[in-house]
Order: C-alpha cells, then structure tokens, then sequence
C-alpha cells in the first residue's frame, strides 16, 4: 500500500479560501438574480490546481516563505470562525485597558446551556457580544490563547497570539491580497 505525498497545510489553506469565495460568489449572485458561472470558475481553479502540481514536481519552488511556527500561525491557516474570534481579539490588542493588564483575556459563560466567551475585562457578566466554542476551542488548539493559571474560565491570548495578531495587521494594512476575506459573523 502506498502513501500519499502530504500536501503543504499553507497551499491547502489557500484552495480552501479559494473555494469559500467561488461558493460565496454563487449564493451572492443566487440571491440577487446575477447571472453566474460557478462551474466555469471551478474549472479554472482546478486546472491552476494541477499547474500548480506540475510546477511543483519540476522542482520549481511556489510555496510561500517559510514562518517559524513557534513564533506565531498564519492567518490563512486558521478556520474561518476562529479567525472571527481572533481578529475582534486583534481589534483590542492596543486599546488602554487591555495594555494595563497584559494580554487580553476572554471569560467563559453558558447561555442556554451553551458554552459562550466574552471579554473577561468586562467582569462576570456576560456582554452583548460573544463567542462561539468552536472558534476558542480553535485557537486554544493553535496555541493561540492558553488558560489563566488558577482560573479554568478564562484564556488569555498568548505571545504566540499576539505576534500572530500582529504580522496580520501588519499584512492587511499593505493590502496583503493573499489574507482571506474576513466574515462578518463574529
């Protein structure tokens, strides 16, 4: 039995944005009545897709440079709703309050007998906004956010967080056109 070749994490992030916008291109031109060509579109992706696997078994190299994975997580590498949680995380990095105490801290509540995270600044009680488990839980996994010792219902972000919030502000104020698209549901 053979094993297949493992295919890049980083080129895999970036045929799944790649697919996300051609779907979410689909249903926006659905909704409207547009005119759309999605099997055109896919087409297209899949033949730069094997392009891509030709380049590649010549030897020409296509990958992006190399980031240390200790220092911090590319942003195209993160599921959509943990990228939510992280970039309203990236939204209070420098605001007063936040720099007093640390890095920012998120607090756990239940809400409906479901698992919810809010700012954990705000105190005890949960706030109009909120996060889903499933992207904590992501970027828990990442190493991204870490539990507050003695306290089980707080994470705060890490240095590793913080330095992947960073390198994406600092890529989306050059106009990095690689970053995915950001969803509006956080």
């Amino acid at each position: 039995m053979t094993t297949r070749t493992k295919i890049d994490p980083r080129l895999r992030a970036d045929f799944k944005e790649q697919a996300r916008d051609i779907i979410a291109r689909d249903r926006l031109a659905r909704k409207y009545g547009r005119s759309q060509s999605a099997i055109g579109e896919i087409e297209r992706h899949l033949a730069a897709a094997f392009q891509l696997g030709l380049d590649l078994g010549s030897g020409k190299s296509v990958l992006h440079d190399d980031i240390n994975a200790d220092e911090l997580v590319e942003w195209n590498l993160l599921p959509p709703r943990a990228r939510d949680v992280l970039w309203s995380i990236n939204l209070r990095l420098d605001k007063p309050d936040v720099l007093a105490c640390g890095h920012p801290t998120i607090r756990r509540h239940f809400l409906d007998d479901k698992e919810r995270w809010t700012w954990g600044l705000a105190g005890t009680r949960m706030t109009s906004h909120s996060f889903s488990a499933g992207g904590v839980k992501a970027l828990v996994k990442f190493a991204l956010l870490e539990a507050v010792e003695g306290k089980p219902d707080l994470l705060r972000l890490t240095t590793k967080g913080v330095a992947t919030c960073r390198d994406y502000s600092r890529r989306a104020a050059m106009g990095d056109r690689s970053l995915p698209k950001m969803s509006l549901r956080v």
